[in-house]
């Protein structure tokens, strides 16, 4: 493969990236300036990782 067509290919697979990745981090950055607006910063972080926890016990029940 030529380095133009090399060149190409990462390029778009970085704006397909950015189009999967970015919203899901903006609406997690927004709601956590929400969250430390109104204070309750540690319900958030409690939020976050028990949907982490969560994740990763589906995950791997549903890997096994």
């Amino acid at each position: 493969m030529s380095r133009q067509k090399f060149l190409g290919a990462t390029v778009l697979v970085g704006i397909v990236a950015l189009f999967f990745v970015v919203p899901p981090l903006a609406a997690v950055y927004t709601d956590w300036l929400w969250f430390l607006e109104v204070g309750h910063e540690q319900v958030f972080v409690r939020t976050l990782t028990t949907r982490f926890l969560l994740g990763g016990a589906v995950f791997l029940v549903a890997f096994a």
